[in-house]
């Protein structure tokens, strides 16, 4: 139910609509492209693109120049795309040398493809329509920062460097006709928004948010720092003066805005987070409504909104669906939303056990109310090694890993370590002293 509803006037509830697109989470962000969601992924260790209908079905792959193997940012529209990668793991001496790296792992093209690099490696990327967009960082005593415009469907055109003002310092969003960019002038910096075509300053307003998102109507929308819950501020061309228009405790520092709202996720009970519409009409400054379009799910950080779609990350795979029309009903049974639990204490209690036969683990399942979060624990102590696995639903649980006999006064006496595993790899961890 959205915040501030009428409990008696309560929409009907919709079951879950969302559709999978991809069993993997999102590197960077699933971005929404027209009919189309772009997802980044590693495919045979090499970084690249699949568009997914946004009704869902089989994918397109865009492959990605180079051979870095993650992306890092990506951003797109119904007619472009830009994306910069990045190799996360140390590249061995023969790799470096090799003429296949990438001198530059960042590209842009039309959105059916094909991709090609940009001539420089740029600090930014940002997506406006028809134009790709490369922001080149330069300290202010070295000279003037570049904002660079490259129109994709016009591959012969030559690129035109955007005229922006003195002491700009990033891009903070691009989308339909507009860039917004980051001026630094302490200690009043500002947020200025410009026509990406003429590259004209269209209005601006102070920066005092930390998660701001560009609409195609060139409406600005931040969260603010504030006592209690963050506020929810907004500034168009027409109105340029920042103003609240809701309160809303957030889960993660992320807002999409489109012009009929924008989506937030807000942060639930237990860890979770649901997304949220943020309206933006309202009396006195406030709108007051905030509807909520999820059940509670897990990792939930990354989202697009383009006022009909959303698409976003949960769990560990990727999802699409139009607004639910009335309250969201709860989370399907979904592996994409099982987890590794978390060791949350763990202690040998010698009055409860006796000789201290077992450590006693606690865990914590940060999951929706279905899913499941399985772990392998691990105890190594002076001569042995205790294994568990563990299959808990939400919430708080105590694991027990019994210490075999012979070795249980010197694991009293030196202490142990305790791992957690998922998938092979250790997830968390902690040392058991004496």
């Amino acid at each position: 139910m959205g915040c501030g509803g009428d409990d008696s006037k309560q929409a009907a509830v919709t079951p879950w609509s969302f559709v999978q697109l991809a069993a993997h989470s999102a590197q960077d962000e699933p971005v929404l492209a027209g009919d189309e969601v772009i997802v980044g992924f590693t495919r045979r260790g090499q970084a690249a693109l699949k568009a997914y209908p946004v009704a869902g079905g089989a994918g397109r792959l865009l492959s990605v120049p180079g051979s870095e193997e993650s992306v890092i940012d990506l951003a797109a529209s119904g007619q472009a795309v830009a994306v910069d990668t990045v190799t996360l793991i140390p590249a061995t001496a023969a790799a470096e040398s090799s003429a296949a790296r990438n001198a530059v792992p960042a590209a842009f093209g039309p959105r059916s493809g094909p991709l090609e690099r940009f001539p420089f490696h740029p600090d930014e990327l940002a997506v406006a329509g028809s134009f790709a967009l490369a922001f080149e960082f330069v300290d202010p005593d070295k000279g003037p920062s570049r904002l660079t415009r490259w129109d994709t469907s016009s591959p012969a055109s030559a690129p035109r460097e955007l005229r922006v003002p003195a002491g700009v310092s990033g891009v903070v969003d691009a989308s339909g006709d507009y860039v917004a960019v980051f001026l630094r002038d302490e200690p009043d910096s500002q947020v200025v928004v410009m026509d990406v075509r003429s590259g004209s300053e269209v209005y601006r307003v102070p920066a005092d948010g930390y998660a701001w998102s560009l609409a195609p109507d060139g409406r600005l929308v931040a969260a603010r720092r504030a006592e209690g819950a963050p506020r929810i501020i907004t500034a168009t061309p027409q109105e340029p003066a920042l103003r609240e228009i809701a309160r809303v405790p957030l889960a993660a520092p992320r807002v999409s805005a489109a012009p009929t709202g924008a989506i937030v996720a807000r942060l639930a009970a237990n860890g979770l987070a649901q997304l949220a519409l943020v309206g933006y009409d309202g009396y006195d400054g406030y709108d007051g409504s905030v509807r909520l379009l999820s059940p509670p799910l897990n990792n939930i950080d990354d989202f697009d909104f383009d006022g009909t779609h959303v698409t976003f990350n949960a769990g560990h795979c990727v999802f699409t669906g139009t607004l639910p029309a009335g309250d969201p009903g709860p989370a399907p049974r979904d592996a994409c939303f099982d987890a590794s639990a978390s060791i949350d204490s763990g202690w040998m209690d010698r009055n409860a056990q006796v000789s201290g036969a077992v450590l006693r683990v606690g865990l914590r399942c940060v999951a929706p109310v279905r899913a499941r979060c399985r772990t392998r624990l691990r105890l190594r102590g002076p001569g042995f090694t205790a294994d568990r696995r563990v299959k808990i639903g939400p919430g708080f649980h105590v694991a027990w890993i019994p210490i075999p006999a012979r070795h249980r006064k010197a694991a009293w006496r030196t202490g142990m370590g305790l791992s957690a595993f998922e998938r092979g790899r250790v997830t968390a961890g902690m040392v058991i002293p004496q």
